[in-house]
């Protein structure tokens, strides 16, 4: 079993997306074959932060978005709609 590490989105109370350890820098420096399984815990899919902490953690090292309080399938599939949005816009910039 490998190691896991959940990190979690937050917002501060002046409306912006605080970021802990899960910078996009942390996840693009893991070296490929790290080992770990990289969770990230982003914002609600109805808060104006959701785009933002997708578009912040999106790339290579991430594994696996956990979403908050799904209501339904159609916000497991919007949220990965923003993912593939949020993909695009990452490729691009390069």
């Amino acid at each position: 079993m490998g190691f896991r590490s959940t990190w979690r989105m937050r917002s501060t109370s002046r409306g912006r997306a605080r970021r802990g350890p899960s910078s996009r820098v942390s996840l693009r420096a893991l070296a490929p074959g790290h080992g770990k399984t990289i969770i990230v815990r982003v914002n609600g899919i109805g808060t104006p932060h959701f785009e933002a902490d997708l578009d912040a953690i999106v790339g290579p090292g991430l594994d696996i978005v956990n979403l908050p309080k799904p209501e339904s399938g159609d916000d497991v599939r919007a949220c990965a709609e923003a993912l593939m949005r949020s993909n695009a816009k990452i490729a691009a910039r390069r």
